[in-house]
Formats: C-alpha cells, structure tokens, sequence
C-alpha cells in the first residue's frame, strides 16, 4: 500500500477520535493534528483545538468546554489510540517514505478536512546534536499559528 492510501485509511480516525474527545462540541472551531516523526515509528503526536480563538492542547481544553472533564486515563487512551493509527500508517505504507510534519486540519463547521506534509529536515541549518526533539516542535509551530496564522507543515 502506498502512503497515500495508507494516509486516506487513518486519517479519519485521527481527526473523528479527537473531535469525538472534544465532545463534538459546537465551540471547537477547528481542530488540528501535529504529527512530527524522524521517518522511522519514532512520532510525536500532539492534537491542538482552537476555541474562542485561542489555542489548546487536548489536556488544557477542560478550561473552556464544560462538557469535557480532565481524565488522565481519557487522554491516555486517546494518545494510545494515535500511536495505533500511526504505527498502522507507517506500517502499511512502507516502503514509502513519511512525512517528517504532518498537520492535519478540522473545521467541524462544514466538515473541512485537509493535510498539509512535509518531508525533510525541520530545522535546516541546526547541527543534530542541537535539534530541538520531536514533542518540543508542537511549542514552536503553535507559536507560529497564533502569532502568523500559518499552520502549514512546513518549517
């Protein structure tokens, strides 16, 4: 299977079980997946809402939507989950190469969904041993969307 079939499969279920984590709550404007690998089953998944304007991480939305409680054991699973459908991906899409960013996008609105990939280095210039590591690359990209409102997959 190639990657982009493989990519068609999971995607789906990255996006419904994080909408689904929300509540579907009507206050989520949008909703994205922050998917940063090496190439390799290495992956930092990361599952961001924008509500009211404002960004959070699926552990801080809690604050905003009353109908979502924080459970550990929830956003566990929920991550779990992720690390299944990427291990699946990678898995069934080999030898192709993966993305080393994937952002997923979800407007619950009219149901928009779009990727965005990019294959490469995301830190071009910085030695190896100076790069940032995987799950540190959620900070910096959701710094960008906020301050630019670029949410690309690109560095």
């Amino acid at each position: 299977m190639t990657f982009n079939d493989a990519f068609e499969k999971y995607a789906p279920h990255f996006i419904w079980d994080a909408y689904d984590y929300a509540k579907q709550s009507p206050q989520v404007e949008m909703l994205w997946l922050h998917i940063v690998s090496n190439g390799t089953l290495s992956v930092a998944p990361a599952t961001i809402y924008r509500i009211d304007d404002k960004l959070y991480e699926v552990q801080q939305i809690h604050r905003v939507l009353n109908e979502v409680e924080y459970d550990n054991d929830e956003i566990r699973a929920l991550y779990d989950q992720q690390f299944d459908y990427w291990f699946g991906l990678y898995d069934e899409s080999q030898p192709d190469p993966i993305p080393t960013r994937m952002i997923l996008r979800f407007r619950p609105q009219d149901q928009d969904f779009t990727a965005d990939f990019h294959y490469g280095n995301l830190q071009p210039g910085v030695p190896e041993s100076q790069r940032t590591a995987l799950n540190q690359h959620v900070e910096q990209w959701m710094e960008r969307l906020q301050t630019t409102g670029n949410d690309s997959a690109a560095p």
